[in-house]
């Protein structure tokens, strides 16, 4: 009878150690979800703005996921522009670029539509779609494109928009569809 009782603690010892660690590994792949690696840092000279979600880096052009900015003057795509809305975006991105003390990015494993870098660039821990959407310079996309595994990012800025006004703009998602030329 020993001998059957001290298998029986052994294999609920086993068990109780083996099922919470089953439940871990098996979890993990839906808690990490379809996010590029790991955020990397880079340095601001690294990364030229081109517009308020539109960044150079590596030779390669990114689209910074998450929100939308105003549109700024592009007569082969628009037959408008959303001036001065989109160069104070780009202005304030420049300048929290500049200003930071940690700046990292991390790769979405999606592109955008045109065929750029899907990214989410972190300024000092930030989001950069944070700061722009406090500023009322830009409108979260998230719920209209998904947030591409990055969950949390999604939800910041959903917060922010929740905080701050609404910017002085139309939605440039809107906008395009409204403005883009033939």
């Amino acid at each position: 009878m020993k001998k059957k009782k001290s298998k029986l603690v052994l294999w609920a010892t086993v068990m109780g150690y083996a099922l919470p660690l089953a439940a871990i590994l098996f979890t993990l792949p839906f808690l990490v979800g379809d996010s590029g690696g790991a955020a990397v840092s880079v340095r601001p000279d690294e990364i030229t703005v081109v517009d308020g979600n539109t960044v150079k880096w590596n030779g390669a052009l990114c689209r910074l996921a998450g929100f939308d900015a105003p549109e700024p003057a592009q007569p082969e795509l628009w037959d408008g522009d959303q001036q001065p809305w989109a160069e104070h975006a780009a202005e304030l991105l420049r300048a929290r670029i500049a200003g930071a003390t940690r700046l990292e990015l991390a790769e979405v494993n999606a592109g955008d539509t045109r065929g750029r870098k899907l990214i989410h660039l972190y300024i000092n821990g930030v989001t950069a779609g944070v700061w722009l959407i406090t500023a009322r310079l830009a409108y979260p996309n998230v719920d209209r494109d998904g947030d591409h595994g990055f969950p949390a990012e999604a939800e910041a800025l959903r917060e922010a928009a929740m905080r701050a006004a609404q910017p002085e703009f139309e939605d440039p998602h809107s906008w395009r569809q409204t403005h883009a030329r033939d």
